[in-house]
């Protein structure tokens, strides 16, 4: 694998299920250990993409609430294996923002790696047996 970065990475803003380039400002990610170095860039999304994309999502959210657990469960142990199999590059990129030395890019404690395991942990009440669906919202205390 390629742990080079030969060109900037290019931003797009993510808008019902379609990756678009924004119409806003410009905006550049600069390694901050080597500011020649330009990790990404692309423009910012105007209101009236945001408005799009939060419009999509907010359509998208029945669907997904009817979806069964086990098939919701089903998508993140698949994202899971997605952050799994990009973790490497991606943490290398995290790292090249944060302007990272090598050493510390590979450092498990306090790294920027993705850790796929947090989806994973989503599918667990999914699991077990006796699990029941809340009827209404749930009162945290955290």
């Amino acid at each position: 694998m390629n742990m080079t970065m030969t060109a900037p990475v290019q931003l797009h803003n993510l808008v019902a299920g379609q990756w678009v380039p924004g119409s806003g400002a410009s905006v550049q990610s600069i390694n901050p250990a080597n500011p020649r170095l330009i990790v990404a860039e692309g423009r910012s999304a105007e209101a009236c993409q945001l408005e799009a994309a939060v419009a999509a999502a907010a359509d998208a959210r029945a669907a997904w609430a009817a979806t069964p657990i086990h098939q919701r469960c089903a998508v993140l142990m698949e994202a899971a294996a997605v952050v799994e199999r990009n973790a490497a590059l991606w943490g290398f990129e995290l790292a090249a923002e944060e302007g990272k030395t090598k050493s510390r890019r590979h450092c498990r404690s306090g790294s920027r790696r993705p850790d796929p395991a947090v989806l994973r942990q989503r599918r667990r009440p999914a699991d077990r047996r006796d699990f029941r669906l809340a009827a209404g919202p749930v009162s945290r205390s955290w």
